[in-house]
């Protein structure tokens, strides 16, 4: 029975060295990119952000606002992942540093989510009753790049939502604790995967099944894995749908947008979010994809609404060094480019106050 556990025990002990082995090299960091794509990054590295992560929040969810008195807001933000960045996201320092009064449509709080379309959502505003019982100057519809255009052609002009509709599917989070059995499972699965992209991306830039490219900079553009950059796939993917046409039907959308929202004496603001890879793409090494032609399309395109044009404005910061515009380890901007965003934003609407 003895050297029967012995050779079990040799067996195994292969195994248990490599899940130990990945324990201590697999480092997360938190980020989005570093868990789907099991690329470690300094489990410190965030502590560099923990100002921005902990100072105070000063804007208004929606959540909050429906079931509050105040209706009067300068401006409502719908959007994306990008404008649910709470303490450290473009809204926090337009409400911190420019004084204020921002509402945050926080698509998460609500059951709407699974299928959730931030610009179709803008519709159903415009043709519901919701805009009637706030008092709003502006409307920031925000949408990260990639997701644009794929948003405009899946909308339902129809469709309508209203404030007691929306009061219904308000989200309750209940109180839940993970296992040991499923964080045993979920450690063993990302030690599995972690040694599968770690071997793949010995070979390509995005191992078979993996989401994350991870390719290498001519120049250090972050804090933490100096001459790499990590973006998600989509990215790439979603380049051969940027077309001309595209683009043109996506402005005439969103200026059919601004001319409704006019009849309510509300402004219109469109801020496509920049890529990472489109930001950084001129820095990366022997890079074989193509150039993202979204914001060159979009510039030349007759805009009736206010235009926030990311890309232009966070170009700049990166050429001249700035690190970590966007975090390493995340397909979202840091808190460095939510602060430039907030106030490019003011900048624009002080202009248009003029």
């Amino acid at each position: 029975m003895k050297q029967f556990s012995i050779k079990i025990l040799v067996f195994l002990l292969p195994f248990i060295c490599a899940i130990v082995f990945a324990g201590f090299s697999y480092q997360k960091s938190g980020g989005d990119l570093n868990k789907i794509g099991k690329i470690s990054y300094d489990k410190n590295y965030r502590l560099t952000f923990r100002d921005a992560f902990n100072q105070e929040k000063k804007f208004t969810d929606f959540s909050r606002a429906i079931s509050d008195t105040i209706t009067k807001f300068d401006i409502l933000t719908i959007g994306d992942s990008f404008s649910g960045q709470q303490q450290y996201g473009y809204q926090n320092y337009l409400a911190l540093n420019h004084d204020l009064n921002v509402l945050n449509f926080n698509f998460n709080s609500f059951y709407k989510v699974r299928n959730y379309n931030p610009v179709h959502f803008l519709s159903e505003l415009i043709n519901g009753d919701i805009l009637s019982n706030y008092n709003i100057d502006y409307i920031i519809i925000e949408v990260i790049e990639r997701r644009f255009i794929d948003f405009v052609l899946e909308v339902n002009f129809d469709s309508s939502i209203s404030l007691e509709e929306i009061k219904l599917i308000k989200r309750v989070y209940p109180k839940t604790e993970e296992t040991f059995l499923k964080k045993t499972n979920n450690f063993l699965i990302d030690t599995k995967k972690y040694y599968k992209y770690k071997l793949g991306y010995l070979f390509s830039p995005k191992p078979f099944d993996s989401d994350v490219y991870k390719m290498n900079l001519v120049e250090n553009m972050f804090r933490v894995n100096l001459d790499e950059i990590t973006f998600y796939y989509q990215d790439i993917s979603s380049l051969n749908r940027i077309t001309k046409r595209n683009i043109f039907l996506l402005n005439q959308v969103l200026n059919n947008f601004k001319r409704k929202l006019e009849k309510d004496n509300i402004k219109l603001i469109v801020m496509p979010c920049v890529d990472k890879y489109d930001l950084y793409a001129p820095y990366i090494k022997d890079n074989p994809f193509p150039e993202n032609s979204f914001f060159n399309f979009l510039r030349k395109e007759e805009k009736d609404y206010l235009f926030i044009d990311t890309k232009k404005v966070l170009e700049p910061y990166v050429n001249n060094g700035v690190k970590d515009v966007f975090f390493a380890d995340d397909t979202h901007w840091s808190p460095i480019a939510s602060e430039i965003i907030a106030n490019e934003i003011f900048r624009v609407i002080k202009n248009d106050k003029k």
